[in-house]
């Protein structure tokens, strides 16, 4: 499965509605953005990445769109056909 780039944390974090800019110009505002951004990462993409660890997770996580718009799945124009990999890989 081809993820296409794009995909920010900070726009996971808001279901895509927005994106979040942190700012690190004084020491005391980096570790606040660096604290959220760990947070972020913890609830948001280590999240993404357990539940599609394997071909079954990537397949149930795909049909229950657990993700939502978060996650654009495959390459242009061939979506289904590297999806189709992925439902031969787990046996169906």
């Amino acid at each position: 499965l081809t993820l296409l780039p794009g995909n920010r944390l900070g726009a996971m974090a808001t279901d895509g509605k927005s994106d979040i800019w942190w700012n690190y110009a004084t020491e005391e505002k980096a570790l606040a953005s660096f604290t959220e951004i760990a947070r972020l990462v913890n609830e948001h993409a280590l999240a993404f990445f357990n539940a599609t660890a394997t071909s079954q997770g990537i397949i149930e996580v795909h049909e229950q769109n657990t993700f939502g718009d978060q996650v654009r799945w495959g390459t242009p124009g061939w979506g289904e056909y590297d999806l189709a990999h992925i439902y031969l890989h787990a046996g169906d």
